[in-house]
């Protein structure tokens, strides 16, 4: 396989013939899933509610009790066994929030994220 090029970024060679297209693709179908309802989500509440959390805690650690609640959510629903199938669409949408969680945080960390130091306002 040649080297893989999907949008912004590359791929290379090496790396895209030991896991295959078909799970490159798979991954960013995801990640693009993933995003869109981060950019939904950033539309509908704004910037501020990580930006400036209350209490006065940081965004990051503001990051961190949303991330623990995701956490306890999933395992509520790990555990209720045969009431919460594999892939249920509370599950597969709290994974989903967990990733959107450390794509903020990344955001946040880099000055990216508006509202905060160095973020876009």
């Amino acid at each position: 396989m040649a080297d893989f090029t999907p949008g912004p970024f590359h791929i290379d060679s090496g790396t895209a013939d030991r896991v295959g297209e078909p799970f490159i693709e798979r991954v960013l179908d995801a990640k693009l899933a993933e995003a869109a309802v981060l950019i939904e989500k950033q539309a509908a509440y704004g910037p501020h509610n990580i930006g400036r959390p209350p209490h006065g805690i940081s965004p990051q650690v503001a990051l961190v009790v949303r991330i623990n609640d995701k956490i306890q959510r999933l395992g509520s629903l790990l555990s209720a066994g045969t009431t919460q199938p594999a892939g249920s669409e509370a599950r597969v949408d709290t994974w989903g929030d967990i990733a959107n969680y450390g794509t903020i945080g990344t955001l946040v960390e880099t000055g990216q994220w508006p509202g905060v130091e160095g973020g876009d306002a």
